[in-house]
Order: structure tokens, then sequence, then C-alpha cells
């Protein structure tokens, strides 16, 4: 079966699968199984939450008082910066399964976040596996480029209508021991931490589980986290090997679970706003280049 996008959607292919990617903020919006005529990615339904795939540059997560402080001026950046609604994005190439777009700095970037920079954004598609590519140069001959980056697709759950959240749990590649780490009413990380996993690879999926916002991992020993259903095979395992920390979020009325890879991560609550300072914050020097990738892999099993 083939699957249609509108034309505001960039599309690839291959025997089995296909790719949609929203030239606004380079979004993923489509994983489709053309055997099983099974849509992976979450529908973007703006009553529960509008977006699949937030592109996460230069911030992730919010900032204390919505500003950071660089050389004495303060800058206002939206929530995970602004790639993910930017409709700059340019379409450098496309070919039967990549697509590559780009940002590079201009004037109103620079009022919000006062840096040169080119930010690519690849993906490709190889059999039943997505990579998504980050890669991001600092343009300036004098000082660093200060930024985070990751990545938000929101995974369609569950797959059918056969079955219910509940039927579906996150499994990790290694036993963890880690907490979870508290998000505050204005999104900035708290000082508490909560025991979530002991010597345990597994996280049964509820709603109620995001009643008190996302699950946030600092320290997990995992670089694969895989979504499963109970009752079938089928399964989608997102693999994060460049990225230290990992979200998992969704709505509590959403059919959908969101597997974040993130280098970077929401201000702390008692943040002195301080981009230098701010924990996760990367700092690539004058002309040097940074590369992250993230992938998505489709395992299909019988319904």
């Amino acid at each position: 079966m083939e699957k249609q996008h509108s034309d505001s959607v960039i599309s690839i292919e291959n025997d089995s699968f296909s790719v949609g990617v929203n030239k606004t903020g380079g979004e993923i919006c489509s994983f489709y199984s053309k055997k099983s005529d099974v849509e992976y990615i979450w529908s973007g339904d703006p009553k529960v939450w509008a977006s699949t795939a937030p592109v996460l540059f230069p911030i992730i997560g919010v900032l204390k008082d919505g500003f950071f402080l660089y050389k004495g001026k303060k800058y206002y950046l939206p929530k995970h910066g602004f790639i993910r609604n930017s409709e700059c994005l340019v379409l450098e190439s496309k070919s039967i399964n990549s697509i590559h777009l780009s940002l590079v700095s201009n004037n109103e970037t620079k009022e919000i976040y006062p840096f040169d920079f080119k930010f690519d954004l690849i993906f490709v598609l190889s059999e039943n596996t997505l990579e998504v590519k980050h890669h991001v140069e600092n343009l300036s001959d004098e000082r660093p480029l200060l930024f985070s980056l990751g990545g938000h697709p929101a995974l369609k759950c569950p797959f059918s209508e056969k079955h219910s959240y509940e039927d579906y749990f996150i499994d990790f590649e290694e036993q963890e021991s880690v907490n979870r780490w508290s998000v505050l009413e204005d999104g900035t990380i708290g000082s508490i931490q909560k025991p979530f996993l002991e010597k345990d690879d597994r996280i049964n999926l509820t709603h109620e589980l995001f009643k008190d916002d996302a699950l946030i991992f600092k320290d997990l020993k995992s670089r694969k986290a895989t979504l499963k259903n109970k009752l079938n095979s089928h399964e989608i395992e997102v693999s994060f090997n460049d990225f230290e920390y990992l979200g998992i979020w969704a709505k509590t009325d959403g059919d959908f679970v969101c597997i974040e890879p993130w280098l970077g991560i929401s201000d702390s609550s008692d943040s002195k706003n301080r981009l230098e300072e701010k924990e996760g914050i990367m700092s690539l020097g004058p002309r040097n280049k940074f590369n992250a990738s993230y992938s998505i892999k489709i395992k299909e099993g019988d319904y």
C-alpha cells in the first residue's frame, strides 16, 4: 500500500516503508509500513498535542523565566528552541531514501540567540530503520557556540485498535537503577529525585504515568529503549548512542509516547540563567563541527 502526504510533507521510501517529514520544523510526521498498513508515528491531533517529532535546538525544554544571560544581555527563547516551528529550513537535497534540511543563523535568530551557526538535519531510511542525523557547525572565527540539541519523536501507541495503551511497555537494553527528576509547574527541573527503577529494565505504560510531566533520566546505562507490546512481537527501537539524557513523555489523554534523546536538559529551578553554566550545555569551538544521531527501527511480527 502507499500513503499519501500533503504538499507540506517531504517523502522518502523503500520497498517496505515510507517516511514523511514536515517542511516546517523538520518534524517526522509518518513512518508507515507498506506491508502491514500500520502508521507508527502519532497523528499530531491538535486537540491533544499538535506536534509529532519536534527538533530541539539550541535548547532542551525551558529556560528559567524564559531567558538566558550571555555577555550581560538577556535573550528570550521559546521552549525547545526555534527549529521546531521554523518555516525557514532549506531543502539542501533529497533522494529516494534521504532528506537534507538546513538552517543558517540570520538576523532573526540572532535577536534571540546571538551565535553564528549552521544546523543540518538529515534523514536516511535504510530497510526498516530511520536514522536522524544532526550536524552543528560554529561559523564564528572567535567565540564558542553554546547549544543543546535533541529529538522528540512521538510513537503511536497503541499501534492497533485491538490493543490498549496499557498493553505496551518500554524495554531498556540494560538493567537500570535510576531516579526520576521532578518537573515543576514552570517546566524547570526541581532538586527532588524520586526512586523509579531498581535493577529493572521495563516501564509499563499507563496514561497516569505522565500526570506529573515527563520521566527524565540523567544516568541511564542503556543506549536503546524499545516500545513493545505484551500481546505480540511488534516493536519500535530507539537507539541513542550519542545522547546523554533521555526523556519519556506523553499527554495523559494522548495515544502516543515520546522517547526523547537529549544532549541537554531544562533549566534547574535554582538556575542563575547564565548560558555558560547551564546543565548539559555544549561548547563548540570556533569553526568546529559536531555530529550526533539517533535511529528509529521498526520490527514487525504478527498482530
